[in-house]
C-alpha cells in the first residue's frame, strides 16, 4: 500500500494560520473489505483534501472534501465559528453524495449560538435544516447559569424527523456540568477558582 499526501502550512505575523492538505491511497491489489461508498475500496481510494484558516480573535474556517476519479464530489463539509461582544456563533454545511451508504444525496446546514446576558447568565439556540427535503431537522434553545465551577442549563427543542422506532418529538431537560470533574473549561472562567486556596 502506498499513501500519497501533501501538507502545506503558513503562519502569519499576526498569528493567523493556514493549512492545506490532500492525498489518496494506492494498492497493488484491489480490496473490497470496506463498505461501498466509503471511497476506500478497489486499488485506488478517492482523493481527499482539507484546508483550515484561523484568525486569532476573529474566526476559524475549515473545509473537508472527498472527490472520486470522475471528479464528482462525494462528500463536502464546511465549518466556521467566531466570537465577538459576548456572542459565540458556529455554522456548518454538509453534503453527502448518493452511494452505498447514503441512499440519496443529502445536504444540511446547521447553526448554533450562545450569548452572554451577564457574567453568569447566558442564552443559546441551535438550528438544523435539510436542504434536499426543504424541512427543519431540529430547533432548540437553552437558558443557563455558569461560573468557574458549574454550568446549569434548562434546554428544550423539537426533532422534526423520525422513524417508526423514534418518531418526531419535543424534548426538554436540565443539564449540569461540573468543570472540576473534567471536560472543557467554562467560557470565561477564572482558572483554578474551584480549587482550595492555601492560607
Amino acid at each position: 500500500r502506498l499513501t500519497l499526501g501533501l501538507v502545506w502550512g503558513r503562519t502569519g505575523a499576526g498569528g493567523s494560520d493556514l493549512t492545506v492538505s490532500g492525498g489518496r491511497v494506492l494498492r497493488p491489489e484491489p480490496i473490497e473489505s470496506y463498505a461501498e461508498g466509503t471511497g476506500l475500496t478497489g486499488r485506488r481510494s478517492d482523493w481527499v483534501a482539507a484546508w483550515s484558516l484561523t484568525a486569532p480573535g476573529t474566526a476559524t474556517i475549515s473545509n473537508r472534501v472527498r472527490i472520486n476519479d470522475e471528479l464528482q464530489v462525494a462528500r463536502n463539509e464546511f465549518f466556521a465559528e467566531t466570537s465577538f461582544l459576548g456572542l459565540d456563533l458556529a455554522a456548518s454545511y454538509v453534503f453527502l453524495g448518493e452511494d452505498g451508504v447514503t441512499p440519496e444525496d443529502r445536504q444540511e446546514i446547521a447553526g448554533e449560538g450562545r450569548y452572554a446576558l451577564t457574567r453568569n447568565w447566558y442564552a443559546g439556540a441551535e438550528l438544523r435544516r435539510d436542504l434536499e427535503a426543504q424541512g427543519w431537522v431540529r430547533v432548540g434553545g437553552e437558558l443557563g447559569w455558569t461560573n468557574e465551577c458549574v454550568d446549569v442549563a434548562l434546554y428544550g427543542g423539537r426533532d422534526f424527523t423520525g422513524t417508526e422506532e423514534a418518531p418526531a418529538s419535543t424534548f426538554y431537560g436540565l443539564r449540569v456540568r461540573l468543570w472540576a470533574l473534567g471536560g472543557d473549561a467554562a467560557p470565561g472562567a477564572a482558572s483554578g477558582a474551584c480549587a482550595a486556596v492555601p492560607r
